[in-house]
């Protein structure tokens, strides 16, 4: 009789140390998936504005590349001008409409000089406007829904030097070109002026990108 009404209180610490164990793990495991969204929440917003700079990398470093090469385009016009005529050595034309068709489209041939020399029509084609859609929604969503908060510290410090160049007036900006240079037709048609703010823009797009791709090179993704 006393056998049947003992209490097995080794079974039941069992019993309850296995509930405290699975309790336990299960709180683990838990834990242990949160952190791990929250990881992937992480990467996959860092790789988001990682794909963003480099994007915008590469508007900075076409409009570079294409501004300094539409440039040169216009020196070689005006050291080749006289009295609205171009003088130039017929091989150097010939290059230069091999390389640039559309830009020579409408220069004609007015009449040979000598042997080397011909005169020409002259003709100025703007054949590049500078790229627009630099983004910095991703970096902007990113700081809107608190994810850098889990962040290493360090990378978000970087990330944010980087967007303050993105962000900064260096005093010419694309809107300045477009209002006051592309929309305005009297001042499209002047060559100073097209020069001057072309080479403003890619001044500021190539200091920006200078310095952006100098932090760049030190995070480690």
């Amino acid at each position: 009789m006393n056998n049947i009404n003992r209490i097995d209180w080794r079974n039941h610490f069992v019993a309850f140390i296995s509930t405290l164990l699975g309790i336990f793990i299960a709180f683990q495991l838990e834990d242990w998936r949160e952190s791990r969204a929250e990881q992937n929440k992480v990467k996959h917003t860092f790789l988001s504005i990682k794909f963003e700079i480099e994007g915008n990398l590469t508007i900075y470093k076409t409009n570079v590349t294409k501004i300094r090469d539409f440039l040169e385009y216009i020196d070689f016009i005006l050291n080749h001008s006289n009295d609205d005529k171009l003088i130039m050595k017929t091989l150097d034309y010939d290059a230069y409409k091999t390389m640039y068709p559309d830009r020579f489209e409408h220069v004609k041939l007015i009449r040979q000089l000598n042997d080397s020399l011909s005169e020409y029509t002259s003709s100025i084609n703007v054949d590049f406007i500078p790229l627009t859609g630099i983004s910095t929604s991703n970096w902007e969503a990113a700081k809107s829904t608190g994810v850098l908060t889990l962040a290493d510290a360090s990378r978000v410090a970087d990330l944010t030097y980087i967007y303050e160049w993105i962000y900064k007036d260096l005093g010419f900006t694309d809107s300045d070109f477009f209002k006051y240079f592309v929309s305005n037709e009297e001042k499209f048609m002047d060559l100073s002026q097209i020069t001057t703010n072309y080479k403003r823009l890619a001044d500021i797009y190539e200091y920006k990108l200078d310095k952006i791709e100098s932090k760049l090179a030190t995070i480690s993704w």
